[in-house]
C-alpha cells in the first residue's frame, strides 16, 4: 500500500475548490445519499460534506487502496455496511493510465423496505456519470498540480545558475569555480557530499557538508570503482 504522502506532486489534498457540485450531482442521482468524502490516491483526506459522518473510514479507504491493487479496473470499488440504517461505498479513481489518483466514498440510507443495503451493481450504476465527472476533475487537477511543481523545481535550478553565475567574478581560478559550482550543488539538493573526477585533466574536487559525508578512503574507493566501470 503507498505510504501517506501529503506533499507528493501526484496529491490532489492541495485543491482548494470545492467539489460540493459533485456531491449535488450525486444526492440527485442517489437520493438515499448521507454524506460524501474524498482522499487521494495516497489515502490523505482531500474533502467531505457537512452530512460526512462515518467511523473508521481510514481502514475502508486502505481497504479500498489495496483492492485497487489487485483489481485493475477503471473504478474498482467495495463496500462495507457501517451499522443498520447506513451502508458505504468506496470507488478507487485512476487517471488515464494506472495511476490511482482519488478514492470517492459514498454514504448510503439502507432502504427500510429492504432490511439489506444495496448492492455494489446497483449503487455503481447510479452513480456511474457523476464518479466519471470526478475521475476527470481528479485527474485534471493532479496534472496542474505536477506542472507546478515542475515549474517550482525549474525556479529553482534557474535561481541556482543566476547564484553561480554572480559569485564566478570573485574567483581566483578554475579549481575556486569548480569548487564553488559543487557548493552550490550541494546546498540545492540538499546532499552531504559531491566530488568532481577528472583524471584527463587532473580535476579531484570534493565538497562535504554536515554529517553523513563519507571518510576519504572510502571515497577515494569510491572514486576508483566509477572510474573503472
Amino acid at each position: 500500500m503507498p505510504d501517506s504522502n501529503p506533499s507528493a506532486p501526484e496529491s490532489i489534498a492541495t485543491a482548494q475548490a470545492s467539489f460540493e457540485p459533485y456531491c449535488q450531482l450525486l444526492r440527485n442521482l442517489m437520493p438515499s445519499l448521507r454524506g460524501v468524502a474524498i482522499h487521494d490516491g495516497f489515502g490523505n483526506p482531500v474533502w467531505a460534506s457537512e452530512d460526512w459522518a462515518v467511523p473508521g473510514e481510514e481502514t475502508l479507504v486502505r481497504d479500498c487502496i489495496a483492492n485497487a491493487l489487485s483489481d485493475t479496473s477503471p473504478a474498482p470499488a467495495i463496500s462495507r455496511s457501517i451499522d443498520e440504517d447506513r451502508a458505504l461505498y468506496s470507488f478507487a479513481l485512476r487517471a488515464d493510465h494506472i495511476d490511482l489518483i482519488g478514492i470517492v466514498s459514498l454514504c448510503a440510507a439502507v432502504p427500510p423496505a429492504m432490511g439489506a443495503p444495496r448492492s455494489l451493481q446497483y449503487v455503481r450504476q447510479l452513480a456511474q456519470s457523476a464518479i466519471e465527472c470526478l475521475r476527470r476533475e481528479l485527474t485534471l487537477r493532479s496534472t496542474l498540480s505536477s506542472r507546478e511543481h515542475d515549474l517550482g523545481g525549474r525556479e529553482r535550478d534557474i535561481e541556482v545558475m543566476l547564484q553561480i553565475a554572480s559569485a564566478r567574478a570573485g574567483t581566483s581560478s578554475d579549481a575556486d569555480e569548480l569548487g564553488l559550482i559543487l557548493k552550490t550543488g550541494l546546498e540545492h539538493l540538499g546532499c552531504a557530499q559531491a566530488a568532481l573526477w577528472v583524471p584527463d585533466k587532473n580535476i579531484r574536487v570534493v565538497q562535504s557538508r554536515g554529517e553523513g559525508a563519507l571518510a576519504p578512503e572510502t571515497l577515494k574507493r569510491v572514486e576508483q570503482h566509477l572510474l573503472a566501470w
